[in-house]
């Protein structure tokens, strides 16, 4: 019988007791078709060569929206040296989780709380962010976000650096040589500007000729380099205020063993209070509230979706558990190097618990094996070691895509161990 396995068969093969579907391949592959988007500044050397022997004048942006209008109007090529400010972090949002509770929260928000009262503070954002691996040859990415500070300060939805983080025609990545550990936030640069090529998008991401223009007329293809220039990046403390609110939530989504429905709401909840008030001893005991109208106050809450998916707030953690196979787990955080690896060893701590505690040891004979899809670094060896992009869904997603073998193992490989 295991000779003869038919097409269907293969097209079932399961995730430790989990159905792979088509649509959950396709959805697999379009996430990592994002980082193969960035994955093609490996190819940087390519772009550099553009437009040669043309001579630039240093060009002095005032804003990043202003640069992508100055490109799409023919007024400033590839290859310009460009001097500005701007607010520089290696996170960007771009991974979409599954079991997406801060887009529905967040929405219920833009409609409840359209304005905020004097002195009333911003609501915490809650995004989840992701940093790319160092490129193949070292090179790190990180990106530029706009200086302006009114980008940060408005209440209405977006919030805080979601305006910046979301529409992607005011980010713009940059290039980094090895081992960068200069200054991040508030900056004043120096940067050569470059146009990834066709070539690198299509090997890595399948983006094709069409949607190639479509992202180069809005300026998407655009990239700033350091690397092997004569370029610089200083601190400007004037924007200090800014980069004090630039937030962003830290996040891992797995595949987990089955929760008996009638008893999830209280295991995940117990689990999750057990957890803070170990890690934040000394906290006192918040009330409990439900229901989808939550504000920057709220620090105990709980939220049903559907009766499939449920969200359980204990600051500063947010799990999500989607019925029957998705776990997630959010910390909201500020995106500055100080204090980065603490909090993240605090992070690592809260999931490690949370999982023991949710699905010992045996819970796997229910069907499902345990399983790390994405998670906001994935070269740290903490989450390396848990496998993953190494379970079968992404085995079906290179098999169905072999274009993305690259970037699955570009996000594989720096492990770090």
């Amino acid at each position: 019988m295991g000779e003869g396995i038919t097409t269907e068969a293969m097209k079932a093969k399961d995730i430790g007791g989990m159905e792979i579907t088509p649509k959950m391949v396709e959805s697999a592959a379009l996430e990592l078709a994002k980082y193969g988007f960035f994955y093609a500044l490996s190819d940087y050397q390519e772009a550099r060569g553009r437009e040669p022997g043309r001579q630039h004048p240093v060009h002095r942006m005032k804003t990043l929206a202003g640069l992508k209008s100055l490109f799409r109007r023919q007024m400033l090529y590839p290859g310009t040296m460009v001097e500005g400010k701007g607010i520089l972090s290696p996170y960007i949002t771009l991974y979409r989780p599954r079991a997406y509770y801060p887009q529905m929260v967040l929405g219920e928000l833009r409609s409840t709380r359209k304005r905020a009262g004097e002195g009333l503070s911003s609501l915490p954002h809650i995004l989840p962010v992701v940093k790319l691996p160092p490129l193949p040859d070292g090179n790190l990415v990180y990106f530029l976000y706009p200086e302006e500070a009114e980008l940060f300060h408005r209440y209405e939805f977006p919030q805080d650096l979601r305006e910046v983080l979301t529409r992607d025609y005011l980010r713009v990545p940059l290039v980094l040589p090895p081992n960068y550990s200069g200054v991040e936030g508030g900056v004043e640069f120096r940067a050569r500007l470059l146009e990834i090529k066709e070539g690198p998008l299509y090997t890595h991401a399948s983006i094709g000729e069409k949607a190639y223009q479509g992202y180069s007329i809005r300026g998407l293809t655009l990239f700033f380099s350091l690397v092997e220039e004569d370029g610089y990046l200083k601190e400007v403390s004037s924007l200090s205020d800014i980069t004090q609110i630039t937030q962003g939530s830290l996040f891992v989504e797995s595949r987990v063993p089955p929760l008996e429905i009638q008893s999830v709401e209280r295991r995940v909840e117990e689990a999750l209070e057990c957890c803070s008030s170990e890690l934040f001893p000394g906290e006192r005991k918040r009330e409990r509230k439900e229901g989808l109208r939550i504000d920057h106050r709220t620090d105990h809450h709980f939220l049903r979706f559907r009766n499939r998916l449920f969200a359980f707030i204990n600051k500063p953690f947010i799990a999500v558990y989607r019925y029957p196979h998705y776990f997630s787990l959010y910390m909201p955080i500020p995106l500055r190097r100080e204090g980065i690896q603490e909090k993240e060893s605090i992070f690592q701590r809260a999931y490690a618990q949370l999982t023991e505690t949710l699905f010992p040891r045996g819970s796997e004979a229910r069907g499902t094996r345990f399983f790390v899809d994405f998670v906001h670094d994935p070269s740290i060896p903490f989450w390396k070691e848990r496998g993953v992009l190494r379970n079968e869904l992404f085995t079906r997603v290179l098999r169905e895509k072999p274009f993305l073998r690259t970037t699955v193992d570009w996000l594989r490989e720096w492990d770090g161990i």
